[in-house]
């Protein structure tokens, strides 16, 4: 199976290289993790569910030359996104052309995010792989990019250069609107300064709780535009329903996705050298708010999930490389509770199960249609206007 294979490649750098930056061979393994992680994504054959719809819809996105008949405000997608497929069009008129530029470039980003920021970037790159590949790559296409474009900034963001992190935020929003969430990110920089203990966690996850029952934000978002009419039913659907099954569902997945986050700060409360804590704040925040509100608050959670790898990878490497054996049986608690939580992600929905969009693989070397799931997407989907 593809997937393991490549898995187990990502798994096998943790181990051979570590943290350990000088150790021969290191760049040439990491060359071949980012190569691996193009390729699965690039040259898959109608792998994914969102992957349909891109499909789909390409020929309606018109080449350079057809812009001046092209409806650009009755359109779904933005601008550069748009500019994006068709600049890829200038080179071939394959939809797969445009899916093999996104991959590099994506996978290209992310993998350099980490190998910047974080001396445990093997690390860094297999838990980005168990736990968001699939979705950026074969699912939120246009999200990632903007979330890639935002990485390319991030260091503005650190570094408080406010008008060139203005200028990628509006490349960002050029190509997917919730981009709008990153001009709430500075916020970050001021939750960093928040000392961890007890006291300050209660109370924000008590503030948080406060919010979510107290307030109702949809209103608000849909007045702005940031919220389409569709959104919003499926927000207030989905935050009514009550089935036994499926709150529990929820309830596990909305557990298991708060107790990483917390291990993250508190086993970094005392480390100076950490500047993410803030971030970790509002990826707290936001994942409280999604338990109500998962659409809407899922939305700024995609530019800090690989944020939130790079603090995972940092924590667990602190963990496991220098030996903090009080910590280790913690590690390896929140390591099992992650895999935990993506198994409840993969298997929700038990009329098709989300694990169904990605296998069987294929790919468009050996291409094979799966009828099923291109039947399943296409009432998801395809009809869903």
């Amino acid at each position: 199976m593809i997937y393991l294979f490549v898995f187990i490649i990502l798994i096998i750098g943790c181990f051979l290289f570590g943290a350990n930056k000088g150790k021969r061979g290191r760049k040439g393994w990491l060359i071949l993790e980012w190569l691996l992680l193009v390729l699965l994504a690039g040259l898959r054959y109608k792998v994914g569910g969102d992957t349909l719809v891109y499909l789909d819809r390409y020929n309606d996105l018109p080449p350079f030359y057809q812009f001046r008949y092209f409806d650009f405000e009755d359109s779904r997608y933005n601008v550069l996104w748009i500019c994006f497929v068709a600049f890829c069009k200038l080179f071939s008129d394959k939809y797969f052309f445009m899916q093999i530029l996104h991959a590099l470039i994506l996978n290209t980003i992310i993998v350099r995010f980490f190998v910047k920021h974080t001396e445990n970037c093997f690390l860094a790159i297999a838990l980005y792989y168990f736990l968001f590949y699939l979705n950026f790559n074969m699912e939120i296409m246009r999200a990632s990019l903007s979330v890639a474009i935002f990485l390319l900034g991030f260091d503005y963001l650190q570094e408080k250069k406010w008008i060139k992190y203005s200028v990628v935020c509006l490349i960002a929003l050029g190509v997917h609107s919730e981009a709008i969430t990153l001009f709430l990110l500075p916020i970050g920089l001021i939750l960093n300064k928040i000392s961890i203990n007890i006291l300050n966690i209660v109370s924000f996850l008590f503030i948080s709780a406060f919010l979510l029952v107290q307030m109702n934000f949809v209103p608000y978002m849909s007045d702005i535009g940031y919220l389409t009419e569709a959104q919003t039913h499926s927000i207030n659907f989905y935050g009514e329903k009550t089935e036994f099954l499926f709150t529990l569902n929820k309830l596990l997945s909305f557990v298991t996705s708060l107790i990483p986050i917390l291990f993250i700060l508190w086993t970094n409360k005392d480390r100076k050298e950490i500047k993410l804590n803030g971030y970790m704040f509002i990826m707290l925040f936001c994942s409280i708010q999604s338990f109500k509100y998962l659409i809407l608050f899922s939305r700024p959670m995609d530019y800090l999930k690989p944020i939130y790898v790079l603090a995972l990878a940092d924590t667990l490497g602190y963990i496991w490389y220098k030996k903090k054996a009080t910590l280790l049986g913690m590690s390896q608690l929140i390591v099992i509770i992650i895999a935990f939580n993506v198994y409840i992600e993969l298997t929700r929905n038990s009329f098709f199960p989300y694990w169904k969009r990605y296998y069987p693989y294929s790919s468009i070397i050996n291409p094979e249609e799966n009828l099923e799931r291109e039947y399943m997407m296409h009432l998801y989907y395809i009809n869903d206007d």
